[in-house]
């Protein structure tokens, strides 16, 4: 009688029968593909952190110096005397820090040219220990001897001396411009005024170089303690994975006590595919030639259904190291085995398994150890609508394999 959930019967002394499909080699071959997947994740070819060189104050400076001649105060000046003195006026004041809505737009000008550097290298970092946190303690050694090679040079005022030589030139001479020959003193300024251009841009970019190097100490200090914050996550990675290899193994001793149990119940013990069977099956379902070619495409979709399972509180590109950092364990486990048993090939199923160990025997064993499944007394012919003997319940699951509908037919 099928759908016994919808039957509820009302006296009688039941006893019952089922089958126990005995995983052993699906679960040895889940941890053996596991350990081998690991393997091959961490045998990826990695790359250094090379960004802490662009930590360099030279360039930097350049950067800063860059954003500065935006602003209006800041441009490139003509060759006009008055100009050329203003700007020099400025450029003290700046290097004074007096306070002024100027001295606070260069300083978020250098601020910006900075950080967007120490960004890239943060997010590079980041994103390599991510990829690879087994490699936490390496990289951050790597990063940190990186760091202690950024030179920080001390303030440079000679090059702001040079252009104030130039610019109290032009005020001397202008002093004596009414006894100077025209043509000489027009010589001559416009010599002093060239020359001041270019120690402008020099000057301008010392200040660059000055503010930026402010910034480099403190975003330094804040990339140690950053540093030392990653140094976390790959205690948590190799916890994590310690974990997951213990689940693994304790679903592989339920198996294995689940078999015992078998043999001393009601539970039919059907023989499921061996590991060798499995890891054959998969190399043909995938179309793989070598168990790391089966486990990179296994690693593919193990990552993909991570990521799903992840969805909401992780970044839709997390890697499969911070992947497997953040992620339970159990969810880790319950993932592996899921994209593993839904790559396995045809012959996996229950009816496949049950036509494996011959169906006509199988339907008789789980008769005789269901014997008698149901003893009823006479009262009980009125509200069953049997014969007071005996009463065979059986429930056969849906067919899920392409071939189960026809094995199912014939084991009912």
């Amino acid at each position: 009688m099928f759908d016994i959930d919808e039957h509820r019967p009302l006296r009688g002394s039941v006893n019952s029968s089922s089958t126990n499909i005995v995983q052993q080699g699906l679960m040895d071959a889940l941890i053996r593909l596991f350990a081998l997947a690991i393997t091959v994740w961490r045998d990826r070819p990695r790359r250094d952190v090379s960004e802490t060189d662009e930590l360099d104050a030279g360039s930097l400076a350049r950067g800063c110096h860059q954003k500065l001649v935006g602003i209006p105060e800041l441009t490139e000046p003509t060759t006009d005397v008055s100009e050329l003195r203003e700007r020099f006026q400025t450029l003290q004041q700046l290097r004074a820090k007096k306070p002024s809505r100027l001295l606070r737009d260069v300083e978020s000008a250098a601020r910006e040219a900075t950080l967007s550097v120490v960004e890239r290298v943060r997010n590079a970092i980041d994103g390599e220990i991510g990829a690879g946190p087994h490699r936490t303690k390496a990289i951050i050694e790597q990063v940190r001897a990186g760091l202690q090679t950024v030179h920080l040079p001390e303030p440079d005022p000679e090059p702001l001396t040079r252009f104030g030589r130039v610019i109290r030139g032009l005020v001397e001479i202008g002093r004596h411009r009414s006894t100077l020959p025209t043509k000489t003193f027009e010589y001559v300024e416009q010599q002093l005024s060239q020359r001041a251009l270019p120690l402008y841009d020099e000057a301008l970019l010392a200040l660059a170089g000055e503010l930026v190097v402010v910034d480099i100490r403190r975003e330094l200090a804040e990339l140690d303690v950053f540093l030392d914050e990653l140094s976390g996550r790959g205690h948590d990675f190799a916890r994590n994975l310690s974990e997951v290899e213990a689940a693994l193994e304790e679903l592989r001793s339920e198996t294995l006590r689940a078999s015992r149990q078998s043999r001393a119940s009601v539970l039919l013990e059907i023989a499921g595919a061996t590991e060798s069977e499995i890891l054959a099956g998969l190399l043909a379902r995938q179309k793989c030639q070598d168990q790391r070619e089966l486990v990179e495409v296994l690693l593919q979709k193990w990552e993909a259904d991570l990521r799903v399972r992840a969805a909401g509180w992780l970044p839709p590109t997390a890697t499969l190291g911070t992947l497997l950092t953040h992620i339970s364990p159990k969810t880790i486990a319950d993932s592996f085995q899921s994209v593993v048993e839904g790559s396995l090939g045809e012959g996996h199923t229950l009816y496949e398994m049950i036509e494996r160990s011959g169906i006509a025997r199988t339907a008789l064993d789980l008769y005789e150890r269901a014997e008698q499944l149901c003893h009823l007394r006479s009262r009980d012919i009125e509200p069953f609508n049997i014969t007071p003997c005996k009463l065979t319940i059986v429930r056969l699951p849906q067919p899920v394999g392409r071939r189960d509908g026809q094995i199912r037919e014939e084991f009912a």
